[in-house]
């Protein structure tokens, strides 16, 4: 970790233009805390406690206010010696390191299972997981040192010389994004290619593409903006970075998790009061193979429609529910892709 260094005052401009930069930080992430806090009843109403994308939601939220208030005590406080804030500084950068592994795992997740839950695809995310991890921790937890100024506690540099220190630290993070972001745009632009699939699935995958391009390009401006302070030794710039990074890790990271079931609510919400009655009959239909295929199809009786005169008329029509798609084309993987995608990136789990 190194030994602590010596207090360092900040200048008045310097702590206001720090304190204010870390207040915006805060309040970005306060009012999206207090937005989502519905969605989060619903997915505690909604989900039992073992689903994967529920427990990652809880913990990318918690542990990052959790890093957060440390953070800002830390830097608003008074009260620190040198001594105390050497053993305060051990707190933040564990929630830091906890953080980032959270998101690192949402990423990595969603990726696996976008890429269909591939072996190959797995085993590349899981090592490339555990060596940036294990770079990570060496970086955040031995290259920084703690700073005290004005009786605060703060988090420097150690020396931005050394390939371990903390600029590194970001450095291999937007590797890493950058390595699970291809393999999911990769699979997603070759499903949105498909000209067959359905219409539902389609909008599924647009909205998982924009969502991981634009989460790479908020992150890695963020990333690339923290290497470039941390590689200088200016303590009130690289605190402010820093806090600033947080709060849009749990944000970004937050709305990967919850993009998806939003767009399910919303597509229940349209469809469900324009289903009226409806009555099952069964018919056959011919595959790219040839084989007779036995589908569901629901007559529906729509009971309030006018006939030309004004007396009310039973206007029956066909309504295909399809529990799962046959997709013909020329590429039949492409079009399964999509459906495997529905059922596998499921917005309930929120991975």
């Amino acid at each position: 970790m190194g030994i602590l260094a010596t207090p360092t005052a900040l200048s008045p401009g310097e702590f206001a233009v720090t304190a204010n930069i870390r207040v915006v930080s805060m309040s970005i992430a306060a009012y999206d805390y207090l937005l989502t806090i519905p969605l989060e009843y619903r997915l505690y109403r909604s989900s039992d406690g073992g689903r994967l994308g529920l427990i990652l939601f809880i913990l990318i939220r918690y542990i990052s206010a959790i890093l957060i208030v440390v953070s800002n005590v830390g830097f608003f406080s008074r009260d620190f010696s040198p001594e105390s804030c050497g053993r305060y500084f051990y707190v933040i950068p564990v929630f830091k390191l906890l953080q980032i592994m959270v998101s690192q795992a949402i990423l990595g997740i969603r990726a696996y299972n976008i890429a269909r839950r591939n072996v190959w695809v797995g085993r590349v995310i899981l090592l490339g997981y555990f060596i940036v991890v294990g770079f990570q921790w060496e970086t955040d937890l031995f290259h920084q040192r703690p700073v005290t100024a004005h009786g605060n506690c703060m988090i420097s540099n150690a020396d931005p010389r050394l390939i371990t220190s903390i600029w590194a630290f970001y450095m291999v993070a937007m590797l890493y994004d950058f390595l699970v972001l291809s393999i999911s745009t990769v699979c997603l632009l070759k499903m949105k290619s498909t000209p067959s699939g359905a219409s539902a699935a389609s909008q599924l995958v647009k909205m998982l593409l924009y969502d991981g391009l634009g989460y790479f390009i908020v992150v890695t401006v963020v990333n690339a903006t923290n290497i470039l302070i941390h590689r200088g030794t200016l303590h009130s710039a690289q605190t402010a970075a820093a806090s600033l990074g947080n709060a849009i890790t749990w944000i970004t990271s937050q709305r990967i998790l919850i993009h998806p079931r939003e767009a399910r609510t919303e597509q229940k919400s349209v469809i469900r009061p324009l289903i009226p009655h409806v009555v099952p009959s069964t018919v056959c239909h011919r595959d790219s193979g040839g084989t007779m295929s036995e589908g569901t199809v629901n007559r529906v009786h729509s009971t309030g429609s006018q006939g030309d005169l004004g007396e009310e008329k039973d206007d029956g029509y066909l309504q295909v529910r399809i529990e799962r798609s046959i997709v013909v084309n020329t590429e039949p993987e492409d079009g399964e892709a999509i459906e495997d995608l529905k059922s596998k990136w499921g917005p309930e789990d929120g991975v």
